[in-house]
């Protein structure tokens, strides 16, 4: 308040001076950042400030840069992003300037949510000013500053809108229009949905479908990975507009490769099975499956399921005389990608739940109970899993086996009725 223009006090640099000492010599513990931090973060970033500007002392950019280390070494944001202008700009005690450093603390402080860090690496990858240049890189990191104005309050009041007041849902629909018309990703996402869950609510549902196939296009074309999904379903379905499958397959593919989205890999998967936008490649299908399988628990039995019916076409497509081999179909039946070593927690995971549980809650053995207790949950899981795999397995074997038999048979059925006449005419003819 001293240091900067209250109408509270009578601004004072002497005094702001004896405040900001007194709290940089205080003891303030921040665990995430150092285990044995003296002085106050704040206070310490009040006097770098101080000694930058020379305001109720001589101006020193080595006691500046001092101080600011200091308070980023304790984890303030404002002290990280002064340090980092401190190195950006060259007002050091060396007087040159240090990009990798101001880098670094850019970083740091945008980490936190600093809007002026998000600025200045924007600024710093418009210009490759320390960074290899990457003009996209630099408008994402503009956006994020464009959009921490005070129209995020808006947003927020939107939210409350729909959430917690019946019947507004409508006020709700035009805050979030208004704020995706201007640029904002979660607000077009947001109206899309609302759109999307009631069609007919505030307009013809043909009308409502265009409209939110719009927002869905304009939040995907901002890397969104649940907007390129929703646009892709609409291509699918042809809703908003006409049906397009290969933009379908297209959109899925991104939402898979860029953003490892478990349902974009199984609908691409499921696209490559019925040759839908995509020429039929049953190989591609099974190596979607698995990634979907792979990147979230939740597609596990879905993928099984769509494993079962894929052998039967394999099956199918090599009694037919296709492309596809026994070999093929063997490794179709190993279901390698879903056995108990795929099923365990990350070590890090691990470890995470081990510090929460606290040293004083492990047992002799030097495991915790909640740990314990998970890893059975977790073996559970790979047990029951993995007797899923077995017990499809053998009824796949067992349909495939049974499907053969009955096709041989068929086959030899047929060629005897063939045979049939040819007998029947060389009889009557003795």
């Amino acid at each position: 308040m001293y240091a900067g223009d209250s109408s509270a006090v009578t601004p004072s640099n002497k005094t702001a001076l004896q405040y900001f000492t007194s709290a940089a010599q205080s003891f303030h513990y921040i665990p995430p950042f150092n285990p044995n931090p003296q002085g106050n973060a704040i206070g310490y970033a009040g006097l770098g400030l101080m000694h930058l500007q020379g305001r109720g002392v001589p101006a020193s950019p080595q006691k500046a840069e001092e101080f600011f280390g200091r308070s980023a070494e304790l984890g303030y944001a404002e002290g990280q992003l002064q340090l980092g202008l401190m190195h950006y700009t060259g007002i050091t005690q060396a007087g040159i300037r240090d990009l990798k450093k101001a880098l670094k603390y850019f970083t740091l402080a945008s980490q936190q949510g600093n809007t002026l860090a998000f600025f200045y690496l924007a600024q710093m990858h418009a210009a490759g000013s320390g960074v290899l240049r990457s003009c996209q890189t630099a408008a994402e990191l503009y956006k994020n500053v464009a959009e921490r104005g005070r129209w995020s309050d808006q947003l927020m009041e939107a939210h409350r809108l729909y959430k917690e007041e019946s019947g507004s849902a409508y006020a709700a629909l035009l805050r979030y229009l208004f704020l995706a018309d201007s640029g904002y990703e979660v607000a077009q996402s947001n109206a899309a949905y609302i759109l999307d869950q009631n069609p007919e609510a505030f307009f013809p549902a043909n009308e409502s479908y265009s409209r939110a196939r719009q927002l869905w296009s304009r939040a995907a074309g901002q890397s969104y990975a649940q907007a390129r999904l929703k646009l892709a379903d609409y291509h699918y379905y042809g809703l908003g507009g006409p049906a397009n499958l290969e933009q379908a397959a297209s959109l899925y593919r991104a939402a898979s490769d860029q953003q490892s989205n478990a349902q974009a890999m199984f609908n691409l998967a499921y696209m490559y099975e019925r040759g839908l936008g995509l020429e039929r490649d049953l190989h591609l299908a099974k190596r979607y499956y698995d990634q979907a399988a792979e990147a979230s628990a939740d597609a596990y039995m879905p993928v099984m399921l769509a494993l079962c019916r894929l052998a039967v076409e394999f099956v199918m497509d090599y009694l037919r005389g296709g492309n596809y081999s026994v070999a093929d179909l063997i490794s179709l039946l190993s279901f390698s990608n879903f056995w108990p070593s795929a099923t365990l927690p990350p070590p890090e995971q691990q470890r995470a739940g081990q510090h929460q549980a606290g040293q004083a809650a492990y047992d002799e053995d030097g495991e915790s109970p909640d740990s314990a207790n998970q890893q059975r949950q977790y073996s559970m899981a790979a047990g029951s899993r993995s007797w899923d795999s077995l017990l499809l397995t053998v009824l796949v074997g067992m349909f495939v086996y049974l499907l053969i038999r009955f096709l041989n048979r068929a086959a030899n059925r047929r060629e005897a009725g063939a045979a049939a006449p040819g007998q029947n005419r060389n009889n009557n003819n003795n």
